[in-house]
């Protein structure tokens, strides 16, 4: 199931003081993320996903993402099994002048599938080290 969130983060949001939105998942693995960013942000929104009290991405705690008319998307094995089934999204702008519409997507697979691609990516890495690929 692919769960998306668009977060519309004001200008002048400031950092003590962040836009956050819950998005509501379901039980199973979050395999896929996608934080997208608008084309105008020139680098000035910084955006974080959280899990309760717990920054999941970027991994590292004093990290945000930010870019400029890009999509920052990468594979992932995150287990959601216990409620809330909802992750925070956040952000604040430096932007004086203009509001900015992050998307934040979230794949979640259920997690028999997901411990089959799992599997899988494992063989396949086996395999290329065998061939040399």
């Amino acid at each position: 199931m692919l769960f998306t969130h668009t977060l519309t983060v004001p200008a002048n949001t400031v950092q003590k003081e962040p836009l956050e939105e819950d998005v509501g998942l379901t039980h199973g693995v979050i395999t896929l993320v996608e934080v997208e960013f608008p084309p105008g942000c020139a680098g000035l929104v910084r955006a974080y996903v959280r899990r309760s009290l717990h920054q999941v991405w970027p991994t590292n705690p004093e990290g945000r993402f930010r870019t400029d008319g890009r999509a920052i998307r990468w594979s992932d094995y995150y287990e959601v099994f216990d409620e809330p089934f909802a992750l925070v999204v956040g952000a604040w702008s430096e932007d004086d002048s203009y509001s900015h519409d992050i998307i934040f997507r979230f794949e979640v697979t259920p997690k028999d599938i997901a411990e089959r691609g799992k599997v899988m990516a494992g063989v396949i890495g086996k395999l290329r080290q065998v061939i040399g690929v």
